[in-house]
């Protein structure tokens, strides 16, 4: 019994530094993704013709670099925590509640894409932007497996880990 729970705590371990190393490596799509829309045909124009006339870029710049920077650093912390906390190195959770809400804004995010997928279909080259809306979906239900992968592992772990005490 206790060879069981011990290869499970080994799974578990494991899991957690795999979906964190996996959810870093997608932080290069959402970098990708967020340029994508700032400056596809007319995203960056009606960000631009919002406004009363006078362009202030260093503020646009200043906000896309922010934005770009706050993600990655977000990213980073939710993988790197989850490797810590898989190998051992932390007994810490925070990673789990920021997680928890990544995954409430991206289920919050899911209809805007299914809305801007069936928007690209209805255009007379349904191919040039759909494609980019099916990668979006396809990378935004990835990084919900990660992040539910990641949460269940951390909890087994510890349920593990008290049979085991």
């Amino acid at each position: 019994m206790n060879e069981d729970i011990k290869a499970d705590i080994r799974r578990y371990r494991k899991n957690l530094v795999i979906t964190g190393f996996g959810f870093i490596s997608i932080e290069l799509w959402a970098v990708l993704k967020f340029a994508i829309r700032i400056f596809e045909e007319g995203g960056f124009r009606k960000i631009l013709d919002s406004g009363d006339g006078e362009v202030n870029w260093f503020l646009i710049y200043f906000m896309i670099t922010a934005f770009i920077v706050l993600t990655t650093l977000l990213h980073l912390y939710i993988g790197l925590s989850s490797a810590r906390y898989g190998s051992g190195k932390s007994k810490r959770w925070g990673f789990l509640v920021a997680a928890g809400l990544y995954i409430g804004f991206t289920v919050y995010e899911f209809p805007d894409l299914i809305s801007d997928f069936l928007d690209a279909l209805s255009k007379e080259d349904p191919f040039t932007t759909a494609d980019t809306s099916v990668a979006s979906i396809l990378v935004e239900l990835t990084i919900l497996f990660i992040l539910l992968d990641m949460i269940l592992s951390a909890i087994l772990l510890k349920r593990a880990e008290k049979k085991l005490s």
